[in-house]
């Protein structure tokens, strides 16, 4: 499963229409049928937004790994076995970079941090 299958998943879990989801997050409502749709990525601030707001983990949404409750993206990166990062960081990384531009300071050391723990565990 996908990373916006997930996302919708969670949305469905709290019964919610994508409406409404969308703007507890702060995204549009076609950015959110497009994230669940598989035709974008959230951002790493979206990501944030929807474990904060909904209570799952960053390990669940990125990975798929059944925790509710969770840990911080750079924790789960650190803490994962080195197939899963195999398996998943490409997406990760791709993710990360697309969005580089509309990023703030404090969120692009974030993201390089997060990169550079990726590469780390892909060797």
């Amino acid at each position: 499963m996908r990373i916006g299958h997930r996302v919708a998943e969670i949305r469905k879990s709290v019964n919610m229409k994508q409406n409404k989801f969308a703007e507890s997050i702060g995204l549009k409502t076609s950015n959110l049928n497009q994230i669940e749709n598989g035709k974008y990525n959230p951002t790493l601030e979206t990501i944030v937004m929807i474990c904060e707001t909904y209570g799952v983990s960053a390990d669940f949404l990125i990975f798929g790994k059944k925790e509710k409750k969770g840990h911080s993206v750079e924790q789960i990166i650190t803490n994962s076995d080195n197939s899963n990062i195999n398996n998943n960081s490409g997406e990760i990384i791709k993710m990360l970079i697309s969005e580089n531009a509309k990023m703030k300071d404090e969120q692009i050391r974030l993201q390089n941090k997060i990169i550079e723990i990726l590469e780390t565990k892909k060797k």
